[in-house]
């Protein structure tokens, strides 16, 4: 079993968010899970602001090794305390995905479609940025 989905089933209940598939939804060049070579040029890359629903989410791509070495986040939506708590949970998720993955081809976290989505897009942005 997929153990980004095994690691969110076995956690609490209570956080209401659970993993489904982002295919054809248009902004994942590539499936989600698939482990792809990379051809990165080491350094940072921002993506673009992207609108979130409640507000804009931009992250940035560091590359080293000419590998996606880490995803910080710039800016996301925080002033409202549901906005924060659907970022705290799914922001970490996203994170570890697009590591894992070494592509912006995440899926899409239930109860938090918009920031999927907007994480994905800016994420896309930034590695085409970085693309040797």
């Amino acid at each position: 079993m997929n153990r980004l989905l095994l690691s969110l089933l076995l956690a609490p209940a209570a956080t209401g968010l659970l993993v489904g598939a982002a295919a054809g939804q248009g902004f994942a060049q590539v499936p989600p899970g698939t482990a792809v070579a990379t051809g990165y040029r080491d350094g940072e890359y921002a993506g673009d602001r992207t609108d979130a629903y409640y507000g804009p989410l931009q992250v940035k791509a560091i590359i080293k090794g000419g590998r996606l070495a880490d995803v910080q986040i710039v800016e996301y939506p925080h002033d409202r305390s549901r906005s924060q708590t659907i970022n705290q949970r799914a922001l970490p998720v996203l994170m570890r995905e697009a590591l894992d993955t070494q592509s912006a081809g995440v899926h899409v976290i239930s109860g938090a479609t918009p920031t999927s989505r907007a994480f994905a897009s800016s994420l896309a942005a930034a590695l085409k940025r970085a693309k040797a």
